[in-house]
């Protein structure tokens, strides 16, 4: 399996496991593969244990929310049309 495809497998895990995960909403959840391996009060410490139990094998640190949040991030710049200019 590539990295993108566990990926995958592991935002299907998340999902699904979504609705018995909303007690735990703000903390963070740990999974490989299609297996919660825990969740954690810190991005830090379930990304150590993370480490820890896989080491250079994928797995997933996402924050436990009902709502999804994305971001958009690019390396394109450009100029800001309400900076000022000197």
């Amino acid at each position: 399996m590539d990295k993108i495809e566990g990926l995958k497998t592991e935002l299907e895990t998340y999902k699904n496991l979504l609705p018995s995960l909303k007690e735990k909403e703000g903390k963070f959840a740990l999974i490989s593969g299609d297996e919660l391996l825990g969740t954690f009060d810190t991005y830090s410490d379930a990304l150590d244990e993370g480490y820890r139990e896989k080491g250079l094998d994928p797995f997933l640190v996402k924050k436990i929310s009902s709502i999804e949040i994305i971001s958009y991030f690019t390396r394109d710049l450009h100029s800001c049309p309400t900076s000022a200019t000197v």
